[in-house]
């Protein structure tokens, strides 16, 4: 069984997190994934390949005529079972060109959701979204949420719509304090600072501005306060300007992507872990942050299936900074680290048993 795995510009993001570890966890050695990708990712890489799988560096999907050439050739060459793709709304796309080629199993998956305050992109994503289902024989969703805002209500009630979940290595995640006092040295802060974290992409759908003004409040009730932003995108620059202007600069910790294996260590580093979002699809980092017992802070945005520990505390984005601030500043960051391990297997969460549930997938739709 060969299957296409396409998947969008290589951000280093969320959903190249996922379908790796999807990937790295096969235990069916007839099931081979090859990945279309827009650029190189050090996420799916050469070196994480194995039994003759491949990846394909594609044109952006915006430049239609290359992209649907290089799709079109190698879906004929290839002779895939299933065509599974992760772009959301553009789906529609890759999705069609599978269809030309004859190709019987098409999935469109959604990982996102929509935001009005993006009205450009909103009003692509709503106009595209009368063309989801065109050309998908499948659906897939990392959320009730992002399933039904995709696909509709009536898809995912008549059992149409297959959760796959954003599954993780527990392995991976869990809290260690010698590696948060090892942390700290290394960045120079001292045990006693109270220490905010973010990681996600910069851009608008992430809200770092709110996350700056609230960090902001934060240090007019705790000035041995840091803030650490973790990640890479359009607006990085941005909001370096932005911790200029306000004159926080010193106080904020700007670090690129961390690889997989660096990223337990981070969360370790935190006190609190804030994740303002105008829109998500799952949010993969707030499920990273419970699975190492950290206080986290969410928009209203976030899809409650995420939320499966007392760990994790949903506000209103309409509250303000200033609320968000008196939150964050109130939660008792020393009491003992409860292992959140067993709820997250229970919810479905771990990626063995998920990996499992999509293999079985598979092998049901051919």
């Amino acid at each position: 069984m060969r299957i296409a795995q396409i998947i969008a510009k290589g951000m280093n993001g969320g959903v190249e997190v996922v379908i790796a570890n999807y990937y790295n966890n096969l235990t069916n050695r007839n099931i081979h994934f090859d990945f279309f990708i827009e650029n190189e990712s050090k996420i799916i890489n050469k070196e994480m390949l194995k039994n003759g799988d491949h990846i394909y560096i594609v044109p952006p999907c915006k430049k239609l005529i290359k992209y649907g050439k290089v799709l079109k050739k190698q879906f004929k060459l290839n002779d895939y079972d299933i065509i599974h793709s992760h772009l959301n709304t553009l789906s529609v796309f890759p999705l069609y060109f599978a269809w030309k080629e004859g190709i019987k199993v098409r999935i469109a998956s959604n990982h996102s959701t929509s935001n009005p305050k993006e009205p450009v992109r909103n009003l692509a994503k709503n106009v595209l979204k009368l063309f989801a289902k065109k050309f998908a024989t499948n659906y897939c969703a990392c959320s009730i949420f992002a399933g039904k805002w995709l696909f509709g209500d009536k898809a995912y009630n008549s059992g149409k719509v297959h959760i796959m979940k954003n599954a993780m290595d527990l392995n991976m995640f869990h809290f260690d304090e010698t590696i948060r006092e090892q942390m700290r040295k290394k960045f120079q802060i001292n045990s006693s600072t109270f220490v905010i974290g973010h990681i996600g992409r910069f851009s608008k759908q992430k809200n770092h501005p709110f996350i700056i003004d609230t960090f902001c409040e934060v240090l007019k009730k705790n000035s041995d306060s840091r803030l650490i932003l973790v990640g890479q995108g359009e607006l990085k620059k941005e909001i370096h300007n932005l911790c200029s202007k306000k004159r926080i600069e010193e106080k904020v910790v700007f670090l690129d992507s961390v690889p997989m294996c660096e990223i337990s260590k981070i969360y370790s580093l935190f006190d609190v872990f804030l994740f303002p979002s105008l829109y998500e699809g799952f949010g993969n980092v707030v499920a990273e942050s419970q699975a190492v017992s950290l206080e986290c802070f969410v928009s209203e945005n976030i899809p409650d299936e995420v939320l499966f520990t007392s760990y994790a505390h949903k506000l209103k984005l309409l509250d303000g900074p200033r609320k968000w601030a008196d939150a964050i500043c109130n939660i008792k960051i020393n009491k003992p680290k409860k292992d959140m391990h067993e709820i997250i297997v229970e919810k479905g969460y771990e990626i063995k048993s998920a990996t499992k549930l999509l293999e079985e997938y598979y092998t049901k739709l051919i």
